[in-house]
């Protein structure tokens, strides 16, 4: 992740009775970074907006997959593809195939610069730290703040209508979730190097799934069948 939120580590507020020693304190700040930013994986993706389902087949604006500025972005300038998921299906295979104690949040994000919750979400209680296991203590504080710390951006991402999908694992190894039978639609971007095709027909017809093109006629996006 780019957002510098998100991506540089935080500092906390220690509430109650102080530390033994200086040394708890970057302890404690080490262990909760570790914890967010190396150990919790994020899928994220951008979602169709809430309209009325009658208008989707035609209301292309509305569709995650037709955001140009997220095509520049995260679509290699319009030349990469779109995965298109059921939200809930990804959710349920994702809670399928991970072990049944893993931790997961599964939430909209919501676009907010600042929220009193973000505030405390960076407070440590000196106490709880100290009497509890860590493990327990950062399990415990991941679960209480989720929201603030993994599910909230900066105002001016709004338009991203982003879907994330939190996972917990305490593991610093990439996490893989099998798509198959869950993958519903391959969107090709507009430029995408058609010399690639036959790579990405082998993996949508192995997952039954729909393969379309981004298409702009006079300024206004549509998806094409491929």
């Amino acid at each position: 992740m780019d957002d510098p939120r998100e991506k540089l580590d935080w500092s906390f507020v220690h509430m109650g009775s102080p530390l033994s020693n200086e040394s708890e304190y970057f302890e404690t700040r080490h262990l909760l970074n570790q914890a967010a930013k190396v150990h919790s994986k994020i899928f994220c993706s951008c979602q169709d907006r809430n309209v009325d389902p009658r208008w989707l087949p035609k209301d292309h604006w509305s569709r995650g997959y037709a955001k140009a500025r997220m095509w520049s972005q995260y679509g290699q300038r319009h030349e990469g593809v779109c995965l298109v998921f059921s939200k809930s299906a990804f959710c349920r295979a994702l809670k399928g195939q991970l072990d049944p104690k893993t931790i997961i949040f599964a939430e909209e994000v919501r676009y907010v610069n600042m929220s009193p919750e973000s505030i405390n979400a960076r407070t440590v209680s000196n106490q709880s730290w100290q009497s509890m296991d860590k493990q327990e203590y950062i399990e415990q504080f991941l679960d209480q703040n989720c929201k603030a710390l993994f599910l909230e951006k900066t105002e001016d991402y709004r338009d991203e209508d982003e879907f994330r999908c939190v996972v917990y694992d305490k593991s610093s190894e990439p996490l893989f979730v099998s798509t198959e039978g869950i993958l519903k639609a391959v969107v090709l971007g507009v430029y995408f190097p058609l010399s690639l095709i036959h790579s990405v027909l082998y993996l949508a017809k192995n997952n039954k799934a729909y393969v379309g093109m981004m298409r702009w006629h006079n300024g206004k996006p549509r998806l094409a069948p491929y």
